[in-house]
């Protein structure tokens, strides 16, 4: 789950990615729910030159592991508007208590890491990904003006 700090947009600091679990018996509105903790938020985000993480998506990776699929972004201030800085395959090497893979200097081990060179000032858009797809990481390339959105879906083969 992504909780967003929808009071102030341009202080996106505090927005996270937490990990809830629940056995699934029974009807949904029957489930209780755990929280388990914090998976990502700002200090993880810096690491890749952003402010948080948005667009999450949870994947088996091609080797079996599971992992996070994420857009790291910030606030334009200029044109009021997010600033999608491509996308990121993380391994999640825990959800029990929340973590993500780190290298031995605490930096996060990136399994990919997709960049439009040709994105504007806001930046691409979501990712997604299906270890049994040909197509691999999936890549949402997207202009988006004050006059519209345009947004195009992109084959990367990358599988991670």
């Amino acid at each position: 789950m992504v909780a967003f700090n929808l009071r102030n947009r341009e202080d996106i600091s505090r927005d996270a990615v937490y990990v809830f679990a629940a056995k699934p018996d029974g009807a949904p509105a029957s489930w209780q729910w755990e929280y388990k903790g914090e998976l990502l938020g700002n200090a993880e985000a810096k690491m890749l030159g952003a402010t948080r993480f948005t667009q999450v998506d949870v994947a088996p990776g091609k080797n079996g592991d599971l992992l996070l699929i994420a857009s790291p972004d910030d606030w334009n201030t200029e044109f009021g508007d997010y600033n999608h800085k491509g996308c990121v395959a993380l391994e999640i090497t825990s959800l029990e208590g929340p973590s993500i893979r780190k290298d031995a200097s605490g930096n996060l081990w990136l399994r990919a890491k997709i960049i439009d060179s040709q994105a504007n000032e806001l930046g691409s858009a979501a990712c997604s990904y299906d270890p049994n797809s040909a197509t691999g990481i999936l890549f949402t390339r997207r202009n988006k003006t004050q006059d519209g959105l345009t947004a195009s879906i992109w084959q990367t083969f990358l599988q991670p």
